[in-house]
């Protein structure tokens, strides 16, 4: 069903369905409203013809919604800046950018010992210490996952969802690059 949303002097154009392919109900609207308007599910208050639709589960024909209806919505969209999800995910943002200049750095010193720059006696040493860094920076990509893992971002806050799951996709090619490089090592190690 494809209505109008009216919210804060702006119209939204949306369109309102579910998975299951039952009767649409007020929630179905509000969680389209939702992503139109990105005021969260709890804050909103829909009213159409002067009704309050208050009850989730009434179904939007009950109510005299079709094609084409305005419905007002009242409600203060989430300040993204601000939540404290979002300041976290930022923060693990920060600290996985840290470890990826340390994990170039290593692989800057593994190309110069590929190419001669260290005296033959002191690269088992240098490999060896090569090796636990990047197992220092595995643990702490490894942590960073279980703190991304750990939010609990409602399922109305789509930004914040799909900043998490950016993260972690970065933070997972940071993880296959220090296993390339730990093979590089040992690799090279090996006669």
């Amino acid at each position: 069903m494809d209505l109008i949303i009216l919210h804060c002097q702006c119209k939204h154009k949306i369109s309102v369905d579910n998975t299951e392919g039952n009767d649409l109900t007020v929630l179905d609207l509000k969680h389209a409203a939702a992503n139109a308007t990105n005021v969260p599910v709890e804050s909103q208050k829909l009213i159409f013809k002067g009704k309050s639709l208050n009850d989730p589960s009434q179904l939007l024909q009950e109510v005299g919604l079709k094609n084409g209806s305005k419905v007002m919505l009242i409600g203060k969209k989430v300040d993204i800046e601000a939540d404290v999800n979002f300041k976290k995910i930022k923060d693990i943002e920060k600290k996985t950018a840290d470890f990826e200049k340390k994990q170039l750095e290593i692989q800057e010193e593994i190309q110069g010992i590929q190419k001669g720059f260290l005296p033959d006696d002191l690269v088992a040493d240098a490999l060896k210490r090569l090796q636990k860094r990047l197992a220092v920076c595995q643990e702490e990509f490894m942590r960073l996952l279980e703190q991304l893992d750990t939010l609990s971002i409602g399922e109305n806050h789509m930004v914040i969802r799909s900043k998490r799951k950016a993260t972690v996709q970065v933070i997972q090619g940071r993880l296959d690059f220090n296993d390339s490089l730990d093979k590089k090592i040992i690799d090279f190690s090996q006669p």
